[in-house]
């Protein structure tokens, strides 16, 4: 596998309650960042949005994290998830 065919496979885990309750699908991650769906899985696929992750099939982000990104002024993927970690928090919490 590689791709994003190899990270979605390694994001695929249980996902707790809370987790599934603070998600957000691609549309209304989309509309908060005020952007198309397609657009928002263009970035999605160069990796410019935060990492989403797989409740059965469907890809979801964190509210909390797709927030903060926007906060940050919208960094790349690595940058974002450098800065979280420097800030002590992994997509794991």
């Amino acid at each position: 596998m590689t791709g994003l065919k190899a990270e979605h496979a390694v994001l695929r885990k249980r996902v707790n309650w809370e987790t599934e309750k603070s998600s957000m699908t691609a549309k209304e991650s989309a509309q908060l960042c005020r952007l198309s769906k397609r657009s928002w899985f263009r970035l999605h696929a160069c990796r410019k949005v935060p990492a989403p992750i797989l409740i059965g099939a469907s890809l979801r982000w964190r509210k909390e994290f797709v927030e903060r990104w926007i906060e940050m002024s919208c960094p790349d993927r690595r940058e974002f998830e450098l800065r979280m970690e420097a800030e002590g928090v992994t997509n794991a919490d």
